[in-house]
């Protein structure tokens, strides 16, 4: 579906959902009467990224309408790499102006593309690689390419860029975890194309030596092409021309992921800043309000020292959600240097009412998901914490921007850490586990080859075999790394496992990649048994049964509504609502029904802020929509509740259904 059919689509489901403060005409918006800081900026390509949910869509589609309005003749394109794409939730049902071209990548019908274009020339480069024949290697091609799907996208953008040089590209990433990841596949796509490389040595070295010498045909053009195409982008992200925007909120949590994505952006020499401080609320005589912004304060001023040389924007809460061309015009109008306005802060969460059922003792596996921003890892924590007052716990986090460290104000890494009585918690490392796999392999191989063929030299072989690990499926680490759940099952029936997932696009990828992995599983077999007289690796062999065998059991369990549940975390905005009811089909889809949907950071009806009365006002259709559908809990929003104690509490309700709302 192109995002115009997606623009149209939200326009009637907008219609009939009622949302009637959205206009699917398109609303006549002057341009900008004075430059603001952001329509500002001299850069060609211009990346908006942050922690997921602080309004990097939005922020990127402002830029995008503002610099097309007021440069009617010069083309803009704004895109889209995050796999749950919100771009045309941010126009609501408008159509953008004639020379803005808006597209939501699609990351898997890209390297389909990519595929059906190059197969023959991949199958070519199999065919010519080594004792191995052309099925065995073709077979590995066909799953493997890890993480050249997304990374397919961005290497569109220089030639984007050369074919029209008055062009503007406008990038709205993945959540941090996801786009430092992809950002580190670029510095290190080299190891593909260098397996992909190791398969034509042999054939270069025969010709040149028993040949005439060797032309280079479309299999090296291939490989040099992308290569090429690496370069280039790699040298594009560290020009003048472009700009990484980094939007965050003033939470603890939030700012250290701006620091660490910062320190990325400085280690990779790709240009940084602005900073800005999204939903900022101006003191006033509400409690509530006041609160927030002392919190703010302490935030801000300790997380400045660490992004020193990044210019700092605010933007404020909006009464009505920034959505339309309207919105996203009064959103960048209302965007300001921090000396401009007062220092705010965004509200958190804390305990209160809610609606559901006490967790029965049955489930194994608790999944909580959701798009990143919403305090997917703070609910997960205070489950885990209530939940250890009964029974064993480990809390696991899966996101690759890994928050639990903040959230409960202990070291958290890749190593179990005791967390209190009866929990326990750690971060999934995928990449380290990945490795793990990879130097064990290498290191067995080694051992093989001096064992069986002594003086025979199969350099070439050699270096094929040495790199068969390189041609895995997209995210098999993470499979890889989450599959040992099932062995911290195993080793305590009675154990509960609550896992804070990846952002709701990765996390629905990763649902289908078990399948995949299974197949490369075989794949992978059918190289070892062909061959097993020429090269054995039976603790490779041992290795692959047992992830197997961990997959298998993870898809039954999570298959099993009475040990395994999923809990869906939003926001009381329609664009989360928009990406909660995605995610809900997704989960139909994938025969996963969610236990509890949770509507995080709402607004309490008493008192007599205006302001807050404003937000309650946005948010009551979004909450009588979501209890339409069933039994949403409810979580206020108000001081972030970090450490035990605060925690405890969110998660003795969240777990007991003490309070109903």
């Amino acid at each position: 579906m192109t995002v115009a059919d997606r623009i149209a689509a939200r326009s009637t489901s907008s219609s009939r959902s009622g949302h009637d403060s959205l206009n699917p005409a398109p609303t006549p918006v002057d341009p900008p009467e004075r430059a603001h800081p952001l329509s500002s900026l001299d850069s060609r390509l211009v990346l908006f990224g942050g922690r997921g949910g602080v309004g990097k869509t939005v922020f990127a589609a402002a830029l995008a309408d503002a610099w097309a309005r007021t440069e009617p003749r010069r083309p803009v394109s704004l895109l889209s790499l995050d796999p749950a794409h919100s771009l045309a939730d941010a126009f609501a049902g408008e159509c953008p102006p004639d020379n803005l071209q808006v597209e939501e990548v699609d990351a898997d019908r890209a390297l389909r593309t990519f595929k059906e274009a190059h197969d023959a020339t991949l199958a070519e480069i199999a065919r010519r690689g080594t004792f191995l024949d052309e099925e065995d290697i073709a077979d590995l091609l066909d799953l493997s390419t890890p993480g050249l799907d997304e990374l397919l996208a961005l290497l569109r953008i220089p030639d984007l860029l050369a074919a029209e040089p008055d062009r503007r590209v406008i990038l709205d990433t993945a959540p941090y975890g996801h786009t430092t990841r992809l950002l580190g596949s670029l510095w290190t796509a080299d190891h593909w194309l260098d397996a992909l490389d190791a398969l034509l040595a042999k054939h270069r070295f025969l010709a040149e030596t028993f040949a005439r010498g060797y032309t280079a045909d479309e299999t090296d053009a291939l490989i040099d092409d992308l290569r090429g195409k690496v370069r280039r982008l790699q040298e594009l992200l560290t020009s003048a021309e472009c700009r990484f925007v980094i939007v965050a909120v003033a939470e603890p949590l939030c700012l250290g992921e701006s620091v660490a994505l910062y320190d990325e952006l400085q280690r990779r020499s790709i240009p940084a800043g602005p900073l800005i401080l999204n939903r900022t609320v101006t003191p006033s005589s509400c409690r509530r309000c006041a609160g927030s912004c002392a919190a703010q304060l302490r935030t801000i001023v300790e997380a400045l020292p660490s992004l020193r040389g990044l210019d700092l924007l605010t933007a404020p809460l909006l009464d009505q959600e920034p959505l339309g061309h309207r919105g996203l015009a009064e959103l960048l109008a209302a965007t300001a240097p921090r000396e401009e306005v007062d220092i705010p802060t965004v509200a958190g969460l804390s305990a209160r009412a809610m609606d559901g059922r006490p967790l029965q003792p049955s489930v194994e596996l608790i999944l909580v998901a959701g798009k990143g921003g919403v305090g997917k890892t703070t609910v997960a924590a205070a489950l885990a914490l209530a939940a250890a007052e009964s029974r064993e716990v480990i809390l696991l986090s899966a996101d690759p921007a890994p928050s639990l460290t903040s959230v409960l104000q202990r070291p958290v890494g890749p190593a179990l850490t005791s967390i209190g009585e009866h929990l326990s918690a750690r971060t999934l490392d995928a990449a380290g586990v990945w490795e793990v796999w990879r130097d064990r392999y290498r290191d067995e191989l080694e051992a093989a080859l001096e064992a069986r063929l002594g003086g025979l030299d199969l350099t070439f072989d050699r270096a094929v075999l040495e790199r068969l690990l390189d041609l895995t499926p997209p995210g098999v680490d993470e499979v890889v790394a989450i599959a040992e759940i099932i062995d911290l099952l195993a080793d305590d029936p009675q154990r509960l496992i609550v896992l804070d997932t990846a952002a709701t696009g990765h996390f629905l990828r990763l649902l289908g990649t078990p399948q995949l992995l299974q197949s490369w599983i075989r794949a992978f077999f059918r190289v070892l048994i062909k061959y097993r007289e020429t090269i054995r690796l039976p603790q490779l062999s041992d290795r692959l049964i047992a992830l197997s065998k961990q997959i298998k059991r993870l898809r039954a369990l999570l298959a099993d509504p009475e040990r395994a549940q999923v809990w869906v975390v939003t926001l009381p905005t329609w664009m989360a609502e928009e990406e909660a009811c995605d995610l809900l089909r997704s989960l139909e889809k994938a025969d996963l029904t969610p236990e509890r949907i949770i509507v995080n950071h709402t607004t309490a009806a008493d008192g007599e802020c205006r302001h807050c009365a404003a937000i309650r006002r946005r948010e009551a259709p979004i909450l009588g929509r979501w209890r339409s559908r069933g039994r949403p809990l409810t979580i206020e929003r108000g001081t972030p509740p970090l450490g035990r104690l605060p925690l405890l509490a969110l998660g003795r309700q969240l777990i007991h259904d003490e309070a109903r709302g």
